[in-house]
Protein backbone atom coordinates (compact mmCIF):
# COMPACT_ATOMS: atom_id res chain seq x y z
CA UNK A 1 0.00 0.00 0.00
CA UNK A 2 3.24 1.65 -0.08
CA UNK A 3 2.54 5.53 -2.39
CA UNK A 4 6.80 4.75 -3.31
CA UNK A 5 7.36 1.85 -3.85
CA UNK A 6 5.70 -1.18 -6.04
CA UNK A 7 6.35 -3.69 -9.35
CA UNK A 8 4.44 -2.59 -12.34
CA UNK A 9 3.70 -5.42 -14.72
CA UNK A 10 2.65 -4.98 -18.46
CA UNK A 11 -0.09 -6.51 -20.02
CA UNK A 12 0.20 -8.33 -23.69
CA UNK A 13 -1.41 -5.44 -25.43
CA UNK A 14 1.16 -4.32 -27.55
CA UNK A 15 -0.64 -0.53 -29.27
CA UNK A 16 -4.08 1.66 -28.77
CA UNK A 17 -5.10 3.37 -31.38
CA UNK A 18 -7.09 6.36 -30.75
CA UNK A 19 -8.66 9.45 -32.42
CA UNK A 20 -11.98 10.30 -34.71
CA UNK A 21 -11.36 8.07 -37.87
CA UNK A 22 -8.61 5.81 -36.17
CA UNK A 23 -10.28 2.63 -37.33
CA UNK A 24 -9.13 3.16 -40.76
CA UNK A 25 -5.83 1.94 -39.19
CA UNK A 26 -7.55 -1.82 -38.82
CA UNK A 27 -5.18 -3.12 -42.01
CA UNK A 28 -1.94 -1.67 -41.02
CA UNK A 29 -2.65 -3.19 -37.71
CA UNK A 30 -3.42 -7.06 -39.50
CA UNK A 31 0.09 -6.37 -41.15
CA UNK A 32 2.08 -5.36 -37.70
CA UNK A 33 0.66 -8.59 -36.18
CA UNK A 34 1.20 -10.91 -38.97
CA UNK A 35 -2.56 -12.18 -40.01
CA UNK A 36 -4.38 -12.39 -43.34
CA UNK A 37 -7.67 -14.29 -42.12
CA UNK A 38 -9.34 -12.23 -39.81
CA UNK A 39 -12.97 -13.56 -37.73
CA UNK A 40 -15.04 -10.89 -36.53
CA UNK A 41 -17.12 -11.30 -33.65
CA UNK A 42 -20.22 -8.91 -32.66
CA UNK A 43 -23.34 -8.31 -31.21
CA UNK A 44 -27.05 -8.44 -33.00
CA UNK A 45 -27.44 -4.92 -32.57
CA UNK A 46 -23.96 -3.97 -33.87
CA UNK A 47 -24.49 -6.47 -36.61
CA UNK A 48 -27.88 -5.77 -37.87
CA UNK A 49 -28.69 -2.14 -37.23
CA UNK A 50 -25.70 -0.11 -37.96
CA UNK A 51 -23.19 -0.40 -40.91
CA UNK A 52 -19.85 -0.81 -38.94
CA UNK A 53 -19.64 -4.35 -39.88
CA UNK A 54 -20.08 -3.82 -43.44
CA UNK A 55 -17.60 -0.94 -43.16
CA UNK A 56 -15.37 -2.72 -41.91
CA UNK A 57 -15.67 -5.79 -44.43
CA UNK A 58 -15.42 -3.28 -47.14
CA UNK A 59 -12.11 -1.65 -45.67
CA UNK A 60 -10.06 -4.83 -45.72
CA UNK A 61 -11.47 -6.26 -49.02
CA UNK A 62 -9.79 -3.02 -50.61
CA UNK A 63 -6.56 -3.77 -48.58
CA UNK A 64 -4.05 -6.45 -49.87
CA UNK A 65 -3.50 -7.67 -46.17
CA UNK A 66 -6.19 -10.02 -45.75
CA UNK A 67 -6.41 -13.36 -48.09
CA UNK A 68 -10.13 -13.50 -47.66
CA UNK A 69 -12.27 -12.04 -50.07
CA UNK A 70 -15.61 -9.99 -48.85
CA UNK A 71 -17.81 -12.65 -48.77
CA UNK A 72 -14.95 -15.00 -46.86
CA UNK A 73 -14.59 -12.59 -44.28
CA UNK A 74 -15.83 -14.89 -41.12
CA UNK A 75 -18.84 -12.88 -38.58
CA UNK A 76 -20.46 -14.40 -35.94
CA UNK A 77 -22.53 -11.37 -35.18
CA UNK A 78 -25.12 -13.11 -32.57
CA UNK A 79 -23.58 -12.20 -28.78
CA UNK A 80 -25.83 -11.49 -26.60
CA UNK A 81 -26.02 -9.34 -23.00
CA UNK A 82 -23.51 -11.09 -20.45
CA UNK A 83 -21.91 -13.15 -23.26
CA UNK A 84 -23.93 -16.74 -22.88
CA UNK A 85 -21.74 -19.65 -23.22
CA UNK A 86 -23.72 -21.28 -26.04
CA UNK A 87 -22.99 -18.00 -27.80
CA UNK A 88 -19.21 -18.14 -27.34
CA UNK A 89 -19.36 -21.76 -28.56
CA UNK A 90 -21.70 -21.25 -31.41
CA UNK A 91 -18.84 -18.65 -32.60
CA UNK A 92 -15.95 -20.87 -31.63
CA UNK A 93 -17.34 -23.42 -34.22
CA UNK A 94 -17.50 -20.80 -36.78
CA UNK A 95 -14.20 -19.32 -36.16
CA UNK A 96 -12.72 -22.72 -36.63
CA UNK A 97 -14.67 -23.39 -39.96
CA UNK A 98 -13.56 -19.97 -41.37
CA UNK A 99 -9.93 -21.14 -40.66
CA UNK A 100 -9.37 -18.13 -39.25
CA UNK A 101 -5.91 -16.79 -37.52
CA UNK A 102 -7.48 -13.58 -35.78
CA UNK A 103 -10.25 -12.01 -34.18
CA UNK A 104 -11.69 -8.78 -34.87
CA UNK A 105 -14.47 -7.90 -31.66
CA UNK A 106 -16.55 -4.77 -32.36
CA UNK A 107 -18.95 -3.99 -29.47
CA UNK A 108 -19.00 -3.55 -25.84
CA UNK A 109 -17.94 -5.59 -22.67
CA UNK A 110 -20.07 -9.06 -23.87
CA UNK A 111 -18.54 -9.34 -27.75
CA UNK A 112 -14.84 -8.30 -25.95
CA UNK A 113 -15.08 -10.97 -23.25
CA UNK A 114 -16.47 -13.38 -26.16
CA UNK A 115 -13.35 -12.94 -28.16
CA UNK A 116 -11.13 -13.82 -24.78
CA UNK A 117 -12.48 -17.00 -24.68
CA UNK A 118 -12.71 -18.01 -27.64
CA UNK A 119 -8.74 -16.99 -28.03
CA UNK A 120 -8.37 -19.85 -24.68
CA UNK A 121 -10.74 -22.55 -26.02
CA UNK A 122 -9.66 -22.63 -29.46
CA UNK A 123 -7.52 -25.60 -30.06
CA UNK A 124 -6.61 -24.98 -33.87
CA UNK A 125 -5.03 -22.01 -32.90
CA UNK A 126 -3.53 -20.84 -29.60
CA UNK A 127 -4.20 -17.40 -28.25
CA UNK A 128 -5.11 -16.11 -31.78
CA UNK A 129 -4.24 -12.19 -31.59
CA UNK A 130 -7.49 -10.04 -30.76
CA UNK A 131 -8.36 -6.25 -32.25
CA UNK A 132 -10.75 -4.81 -29.64
CA UNK A 133 -13.04 -2.08 -31.29
CA UNK A 134 -15.32 -0.79 -28.34
CA UNK A 135 -18.08 0.75 -28.83
CA UNK A 136 -19.11 1.40 -25.75
CA UNK A 137 -17.32 3.22 -22.36
CA UNK A 138 -17.41 -0.57 -20.43
CA UNK A 139 -13.42 -1.42 -20.89
CA UNK A 140 -13.19 -5.01 -21.05
CA UNK A 141 -10.46 -4.35 -23.75
CA UNK A 142 -7.68 -3.25 -21.34
CA UNK A 143 -8.01 -6.85 -19.09
CA UNK A 144 -7.19 -10.57 -18.95
CA UNK A 145 -10.44 -11.10 -17.03
CA UNK A 146 -12.98 -13.10 -18.66
CA UNK A 147 -16.66 -12.90 -17.89
CA UNK A 148 -19.40 -14.86 -19.20
CA UNK A 149 -22.65 -17.10 -18.20
CA UNK A 150 -22.80 -20.32 -17.88
CA UNK A 151 -25.00 -22.84 -18.77
CA UNK A 152 -26.90 -22.62 -15.29
CA UNK A 153 -27.56 -18.98 -16.25
CA UNK A 154 -24.76 -17.79 -13.62
CA UNK A 155 -21.49 -15.56 -14.22
CA UNK A 156 -18.41 -17.38 -14.18
CA UNK A 157 -14.77 -15.53 -14.77
CA UNK A 158 -11.67 -16.75 -15.47
CA UNK A 159 -8.15 -14.69 -16.22
CA UNK A 160 -6.03 -15.37 -18.87
CA UNK A 161 -3.44 -12.81 -19.76
CA UNK A 162 -2.66 -14.29 -23.11
CA UNK A 163 -5.81 -13.65 -24.04
CA UNK A 164 -6.01 -10.26 -23.60
CA UNK A 165 -6.32 -8.11 -26.76
CA UNK A 166 -2.97 -7.14 -28.44
CA UNK A 167 -4.52 -4.18 -30.30
CA UNK A 168 -7.36 -1.64 -29.39
CA UNK A 169 -9.00 1.05 -31.56
CA UNK A 170 -11.13 3.93 -30.04
CA UNK A 171 -12.52 5.77 -32.34
CA UNK A 172 -15.46 8.38 -30.96
CA UNK A 173 -17.33 8.42 -34.93
CA UNK A 174 -18.49 4.53 -33.76
CA UNK A 175 -20.30 6.17 -30.59
CA UNK A 176 -23.04 7.62 -33.17
CA UNK A 177 -24.67 3.91 -33.35
CA UNK A 178 -24.67 3.41 -29.64
CA UNK A 179 -28.29 4.12 -27.77
CA UNK A 180 -27.45 7.65 -25.32
CA UNK A 181 -28.51 5.22 -22.18
CA UNK A 182 -25.70 2.61 -23.38
CA UNK A 183 -23.13 5.01 -24.16
CA UNK A 184 -24.08 7.01 -20.41
CA UNK A 185 -24.26 3.69 -18.03
CA UNK A 186 -21.01 1.86 -19.58
CA UNK A 187 -19.43 5.56 -18.80
CA UNK A 188 -20.69 5.31 -15.37
CA UNK A 189 -19.22 1.38 -15.38
CA UNK A 190 -15.75 2.99 -16.13
CA UNK A 191 -16.20 5.44 -13.15
CA UNK A 192 -17.22 2.09 -11.69
CA UNK A 193 -13.49 1.16 -12.44
CA UNK A 194 -11.45 4.03 -11.58
CA UNK A 195 -12.79 4.43 -8.34
CA UNK A 196 -12.31 0.86 -7.11
CA UNK A 197 -9.03 0.97 -8.76
CA UNK A 198 -8.12 3.94 -6.10
CA UNK A 199 -9.44 2.08 -3.10
CA UNK A 200 -8.04 -1.39 -4.32
CA UNK A 201 -5.23 -2.51 -1.84
CA UNK A 202 -3.05 -4.53 -4.33
CA UNK A 203 -3.18 -2.47 -6.75
CA UNK A 204 0.09 -0.45 -7.01
CA UNK A 205 0.21 3.19 -7.00
CA UNK A 206 2.40 3.90 -10.20
CA UNK A 207 0.79 3.85 -12.95
CA UNK A 208 -2.74 2.96 -11.91
CA UNK A 209 -3.97 5.50 -9.32
CA UNK A 210 -2.88 8.82 -10.53
CA UNK A 211 -4.36 7.47 -14.25
CA UNK A 212 -7.47 6.47 -12.29
CA UNK A 213 -8.03 10.08 -10.60
CA UNK A 214 -7.51 11.85 -14.05
CA UNK A 215 -9.93 9.32 -15.54
CA UNK A 216 -12.62 9.67 -13.44
CA UNK A 217 -12.46 13.44 -13.02
CA UNK A 218 -12.06 13.63 -17.19
CA UNK A 219 -15.23 11.32 -16.70
CA UNK A 220 -17.51 13.23 -14.45
CA UNK A 221 -16.81 16.17 -17.08
CA UNK A 222 -17.37 14.15 -20.50
CA UNK A 223 -20.67 12.10 -19.70
CA UNK A 224 -22.48 15.22 -19.19
CA UNK A 225 -21.44 16.64 -22.10
CA UNK A 226 -22.83 13.43 -24.14
CA UNK A 227 -25.82 13.21 -22.23
CA UNK A 228 -26.17 16.89 -24.24
CA UNK A 229 -24.93 15.48 -27.17
CA UNK A 230 -23.84 12.27 -27.50
CA UNK A 231 -23.06 12.61 -31.19
CA UNK A 232 -20.02 15.27 -29.99
CA UNK A 233 -16.76 13.35 -30.87
CA UNK A 234 -14.67 15.38 -29.00
CA UNK A 235 -16.16 14.58 -25.65
CA UNK A 236 -16.94 11.05 -27.19
CA UNK A 237 -12.90 10.50 -27.95
CA UNK A 238 -11.95 12.42 -24.66
CA UNK A 239 -14.01 10.26 -22.71
CA UNK A 240 -12.37 6.44 -24.48
CA UNK A 241 -9.25 8.04 -24.13
CA UNK A 242 -10.45 8.30 -19.80
CA UNK A 243 -11.73 4.75 -19.75
CA UNK A 244 -8.56 3.40 -21.12
CA UNK A 245 -6.96 4.75 -18.27
CA UNK A 246 -9.86 4.04 -15.77
CA UNK A 247 -8.79 0.13 -16.03
CA UNK A 248 -5.39 0.41 -17.45
CA UNK A 249 -3.91 -2.42 -18.64
CA UNK A 250 -2.38 -4.87 -16.74
CA UNK A 251 -1.00 -8.36 -16.11
CA UNK A 252 -3.47 -9.35 -13.55
CA UNK A 253 -5.07 -8.30 -10.34
CA UNK A 254 -5.21 -10.38 -7.23
CA UNK A 255 -9.56 -11.27 -6.83
CA UNK A 256 -12.61 -8.83 -8.08
CA UNK A 257 -11.27 -5.10 -8.47
CA UNK A 258 -13.87 -4.58 -5.57
CA UNK A 259 -17.24 -4.37 -3.88
CA UNK A 260 -19.06 -2.81 -6.32
CA UNK A 261 -18.09 -4.97 -9.27
CA UNK A 262 -18.20 -7.91 -6.97
CA UNK A 263 -22.25 -7.40 -6.27
CA UNK A 264 -22.38 -6.10 -10.21
CA UNK A 265 -21.64 -9.40 -10.91
CA UNK A 266 -24.04 -11.12 -8.73
CA UNK A 267 -27.11 -9.12 -9.79
CA UNK A 268 -26.67 -8.30 -13.57
CA UNK A 269 -26.80 -11.97 -15.43
CA UNK A 270 -29.38 -12.92 -12.54
CA UNK A 271 -31.96 -10.32 -13.45
CA UNK A 272 -30.58 -9.32 -16.53
CA UNK A 273 -28.98 -5.81 -15.79
CA UNK A 274 -27.26 -4.32 -18.12
CA UNK A 275 -23.36 -4.14 -16.72
CA UNK A 276 -23.64 -0.08 -16.82
CA UNK A 277 -26.85 -0.08 -15.17
CA UNK A 278 -25.44 -2.47 -12.01
CA UNK A 279 -22.51 0.35 -11.74
CA UNK A 280 -25.69 3.01 -11.34
CA UNK A 281 -26.89 0.45 -8.62
CA UNK A 282 -24.39 -0.40 -6.84
CA UNK A 283 -21.48 2.44 -7.14
CA UNK A 284 -22.89 5.40 -4.62
CA UNK A 285 -24.03 2.93 -1.72
CA UNK A 286 -20.74 0.96 -1.90
CA UNK A 287 -18.93 4.04 -2.18
CA UNK A 288 -20.31 4.78 1.22
CA UNK A 289 -19.96 1.69 3.07
CA UNK A 290 -16.34 1.61 1.99
CA UNK A 291 -16.01 5.65 3.79
CA UNK A 292 -17.56 3.81 6.45
CA UNK A 293 -15.39 0.76 7.60
CA UNK A 294 -12.81 0.97 5.68
CA UNK A 295 -10.23 3.48 7.07
CA UNK A 296 -7.81 3.23 3.67
CA UNK A 297 -10.91 3.58 0.70
CA UNK A 298 -11.54 6.78 3.15
CA UNK A 299 -8.15 8.35 2.48
CA UNK A 300 -8.06 7.11 -1.29
CA UNK A 301 -11.68 7.89 -2.28
CA UNK A 302 -10.83 11.79 -0.70
CA UNK A 303 -8.06 11.86 -3.14
CA UNK A 304 -10.84 12.13 -5.47
CA UNK A 305 -12.19 16.03 -4.26
CA UNK A 306 -9.79 17.58 -6.50
CA UNK A 307 -10.21 15.78 -9.58
CA UNK A 308 -14.04 15.99 -9.06
CA UNK A 309 -14.11 19.68 -8.67
CA UNK A 310 -15.56 19.52 -5.13
CA UNK A 311 -13.82 22.30 -2.23
CA UNK A 312 -10.57 20.98 -1.20
CA UNK A 313 -12.57 21.06 2.58
CA UNK A 314 -15.17 18.16 1.17
CA UNK A 315 -14.72 14.84 3.50
CA UNK A 316 -14.38 11.94 1.24
CA UNK A 317 -18.97 11.49 1.54
CA UNK A 318 -19.01 14.54 -0.88
CA UNK A 319 -17.38 11.71 -3.59
CA UNK A 320 -20.27 9.89 -3.02
CA UNK A 321 -22.53 12.39 -2.95
CA UNK A 322 -21.27 13.56 -6.44
CA UNK A 323 -21.36 9.84 -7.73
CA UNK A 324 -24.86 9.79 -7.27
CA UNK A 325 -25.48 13.14 -8.64
CA UNK A 326 -23.93 12.48 -11.57
CA UNK A 327 -26.15 9.42 -11.86
CA UNK A 328 -29.13 11.23 -11.39
CA UNK A 329 -28.11 14.09 -14.05
CA UNK A 330 -28.10 11.47 -16.45
CA UNK A 331 -30.87 10.04 -16.06
CA UNK A 332 -29.90 6.55 -15.13
CA UNK A 333 -30.46 6.23 -11.58
CA UNK A 334 -31.79 2.90 -10.59
CA UNK A 335 -32.79 0.35 -8.08
CA UNK A 336 -32.75 -3.49 -7.50
CA UNK A 337 -36.74 -3.52 -7.59
CA UNK A 338 -36.58 -1.97 -10.87
CA UNK A 339 -35.13 -5.27 -12.34
CA UNK A 340 -37.92 -6.85 -10.04
CA UNK A 341 -35.47 -8.42 -8.07
CA UNK A 342 -37.10 -10.17 -4.66
CA UNK A 343 -35.88 -8.73 -1.47
CA UNK A 344 -35.31 -12.26 0.22
CA UNK A 345 -32.49 -12.60 -2.24
CA UNK A 346 -30.16 -9.84 -0.78
CA UNK A 347 -28.34 -13.04 1.42
CA UNK A 348 -27.89 -14.76 -2.25
CA UNK A 349 -26.33 -11.83 -3.34
CA UNK A 350 -24.01 -11.12 -0.71
CA UNK A 351 -22.50 -14.64 -0.90
CA UNK A 352 -22.12 -14.60 -4.10
CA UNK A 353 -20.26 -11.25 -3.78
CA UNK A 354 -17.89 -12.27 -0.73
CA UNK A 355 -17.58 -15.69 -2.47
CA UNK A 356 -17.80 -16.68 1.54
CA UNK A 357 -20.69 -17.66 3.36
CA UNK A 358 -18.75 -17.42 6.77
CA UNK A 359 -17.14 -13.96 5.66
CA UNK A 360 -17.48 -11.44 8.98
CA UNK A 361 -18.66 -9.25 6.73
CA UNK A 362 -21.85 -10.91 5.40
CA UNK A 363 -24.52 -9.01 8.03
CA UNK A 364 -23.28 -5.73 6.98
CA UNK A 365 -22.83 -6.52 3.14
CA UNK A 366 -26.42 -7.78 3.12
CA UNK A 367 -27.81 -4.71 5.06
CA UNK A 368 -25.87 -2.75 1.78
CA UNK A 369 -27.34 -4.80 -1.11
CA UNK A 370 -30.99 -3.86 1.48
CA UNK A 371 -30.39 -0.40 0.54
CA UNK A 372 -30.29 -0.95 -3.12
CA UNK A 373 -34.06 -1.80 -3.81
Amino acid sequence: MSFISGTYQASHLQAVEYGPGSIRRLPQILAQLHVRRPFIITGTSIRTSTPIISDIIELLSLSDTVENTKQEIGVFGHIRQHAPIEDINAALVMFDRANADSLIVVGGGSPIDSAKLISVKSERVQFPPIIAIPTTLSVAETTSGIGYTSESGHKAKMTEPRAAPKYIIYDSELLKYTPKWLLLSTGMRAVDHAIETIYHKTVGELPFKPLALAAAGELFTCLPKLAANPDNTEYGQRAMNAVFMSLFPRERIDGPLGLSHSIGLAIGSSYTIPHGITSCITLPHTVRYKIKSDTYAEKQIKRLVPFLGLPSNSPAEAVADAISELIASLNLTATLSDYRAPREDARRIAIYALHNEADPELDAIIHLIELLY
